[in-house]
């Protein structure tokens, strides 16, 4: 078992992070004098045609051959295995991509979100319900629902090379809104 100060700092960010948003998804409006409302989450495939993405990695990385990993250029950082590397690369280039086109296409900012690369290799547009200053939760901010799962695309196929090394993954995109 690896109990590496960095594995513990990762798994901890993970557990706080997942609470954090369970907290967010699952309360319910308690101002004093107001109807409790229990918000319902909604989850839908992004609906636009698929789109792709690549980068290649020569200058900031290096392969080191002899352990099939990656180590970035210029630093004493420990080395990550090329697979857990090219995915977790994968999984930024489709986010940044899905986020351009959903941006372009509803002009509203949105959160994008996706678990470790080992566990799910999907990504998932946020739309969280925006609450004014005295409570009042508004369920469709700034852009309906319907009209950003228009936008994001079905799925994104993102490439990544590392000198003599490539990794392709397509990476199913959803919708979710809590509300």
């Amino acid at each position: 078992m690896d109990c590496s100060r960095r594995r513990f700092l990762r798994t901890g960010a993970l557990v706080v992070g997942s609470g954090v948003l369970a907290g967010c998804a699952g309360t319910a409006d308690r101002t004093p004098g107001s109807e409790t409302r229990v918000f319902r989450s909604r989850r839908e495939r992004g609906a636009a045609d698929a789109i792709s993405v690549s980068e290649t990695f020569d200058d900031r990385y290096a392969y080191l051959d002899a352990s099939d990993a990656v180590r970035r250029n210029g630093t004493d950082a420990d080395p990550m295995p090329f697979r857990r590397w090219a995915r977790l690369q994968c999984l930024t280039l489709g986010a940044g991509r899905v986020r351009e086109r959903v941006v372009s296409r509803t002009e509203t900012g949105l959160m994008l979100v996706h678990g470790p690369p080992e566990e799910s290799l999907e990504l998932t547009v946020r739309v969280m319900p925006m609450v004014d200053d005295d409570g009042t939760t508004d369920a469709t901010p700034g852009t309906a629902f319907e009209s950003i799962v228009a936008a994001a695309p079905r799925s994104v196929t993102a490439t990544v090379s590392l000198q003599a090394r490539t990794t392709t993954e397509t990476i199913p995109v959803w919708v979710e809104a809590t509300a």
